[in-house]
């Protein structure tokens, strides 16, 4: 597991209702991006491995939050930096959110049963 010291994007604030991606969107991905440069040693092999994924969301702005919304950009994020090889091999994705007075995100990837 890890741990990255970023607020959680939803979905509303990436797209505003449109098809491209707004520019809270593109500074979130940025961010992200550099952060998980550290983490390198927790990227899955790029193959075809069913995997399990965990989100853990700390949040400031705990009650208004939909944690569903969080999900999607992380993950195409976690793709795009070669994390996982495609969401399409995430058999399982737990999704839970905490209380706290300040903002960040602890993820698991593991094989899917292991």
């Amino acid at each position: 597991m890890f741990r990255l010291n970023i607020k959680p994007l939803s979905v509303n604030r990436a797209w505003g209702g449109r098809r491209f991606k707004s520019e809270a969107y593109q500074d979130y991905e940025m961010e992200l991006s550099l952060a998980l440069k550290k983490f390198n040693s927790f990227k899955m092999p790029l193959d075809k491995t069913e995997l399990e994924v965990t989100y853990k969301f700390y949040l400031v702005n705990y009650s208004m939050t939909d944690t569903g919304n969080l999900e999607k950009q992380l993950t195409d994020i976690l793709v795009q930096n070669q994390f996982i090889n495609d969401d399409r091999y995430i058999k399982r994705l737990v999704l839970e959110k905490y209380k706290s007075k300040k903002d960040y995100i602890e993820i698991e990837i593991k094989p899917y049963g292991r």
